[in-house]
């Protein structure tokens, strides 16, 4: 139950965020170039569909170069609701697409990786996993401490504005 939240609570508030950031009409120009890597690959995948034109890779770049005039466009939703379980990685992933710093949460590798996502794991899959009162409380505890971290940086950026190349310094 303690991972369904996890799992939840991270991709609601990705997407919740990068809505945002699609809807305040900015151009990619404005922008972190971290969040290029999604319409990237939105136009990689447009590629794909004309892989056998001889100059797909040349309208590709040419997409690239030329991005900064168009308007944000983050479809997070569609990319984050398939790539399965929500580990260190992919919520590192998560992080750095959002334009986030990883560095505080990486102490955290061992606690989502091989405690929260195993337990969810052996649960999912039938087997008998027994866990004592104190230990489901500390899991709790730093599970709800990350959910409120993550919330706190998508609360700051959007406050100061650090999705900004250039953020406007009150």
């Amino acid at each position: 139950m303690l991972y369904a939240h996890w799992e939840g609570f991270i991709r609601k508030a990705a997407i919740g965020y990068a809505g945002y950031l699609s809807n305040k009409e900015l151009r990619y120009g404005q922008v972190l170039d971290c969040f290029r890597g999604l319409q990237t690959v939105t136009y990689m995948r447009a590629v794909e569909a004309v892989r056998r034109r001889l100059f797909a890779t040349t309208d590709l770049l040419n997409k690239i170069m030329t991005m900064d005039k168009d308007r944000v466009h983050l479809p997070l939703g569609r990319t984050i609701g398939q790539v399965g379980n929500l580990n260190y990685e992919l919520f590192s992933d998560i992080l750095e697409l959002l334009g986030f710093q990883t560095i505080e949460y990486e102490t955290k590798r061992v606690l989502i990786d091989e405690t929260l996502l195993e337990s969810r794991n052996k649960i999912a899959h039938g087997n008998y996993l027994l866990l004592d009162r104190d230990t489901t409380n500390n899991l709790m505890e730093e599970v709800i401490g990350l959910m409120r971290g993550f919330k706190t940086e998508i609360e700051s950026a959007v406050t100061l504005k650090s999705y900004l190349k250039n953020p406007v310094v009150a």
